[in-house]
């Protein structure tokens, strides 16, 4: 089984190009920490997103945002460079990722899935705004 969950910060901005059928691609690496205290450190994982999924990442996310990939795999593959030196890659794609936000009122970090449209922000507002839950009549 090849399947790849995160959760880290974008490493550089994204970078989205697209190809000659149209199909968009958006590249970027994400800093994922490993480890605590003397033993932390930081790993800083390739990835790419297509279609309008890469293009909503790269609409609405830049360096430094907090991102969760909750379905991805690791493609690996090579090239050669024009000097004729092979380069090896490894890279995660990604098939679904999430906004990671942290609250500030009590640092509880909250994930707004991608699926909840193109209006993220509208949607964002209208999380905040929710009035309190009453759960009378609640049979559990």
């Amino acid at each position: 089984m090849n399947k790849v969950m995160l959760t880290g910060y974008l490493g550089r901005e994204p970078d989205l190009k697209y190809t000659t059928s149209e199909m968009a691609v958006c590249k970027t690496c994400i800093a994922v920490k490993t480890g605590f205290g003397d033993k932390e450190k930081t790993n800083w994982i390739n990835c790419v997103c297509f279609g309008k999924s890469g293009e909503a990442l790269a609409k609405y996310l830049v360096k430094g945002s907090p991102i969760v990939i909750e379905d991805g795999y690791i493609q690996t593959g090579s090239y050669e460079k024009s000097d004729g030196t092979k380069v090896y890659t490894t890279d995660v794609i990604i098939n679904k990722w999430e906004f990671a936000m942290k609250d500030k009122r009590n640092e509880e970090e909250k994930r707004v899935p991608t699926e909840t449209g193109v209006k993220i922000l509208d949607k964002m507002a209208e999380f905040n705004n929710q009035e309190e839950f009453e759960d009378d009549g609640l049979p559990f």
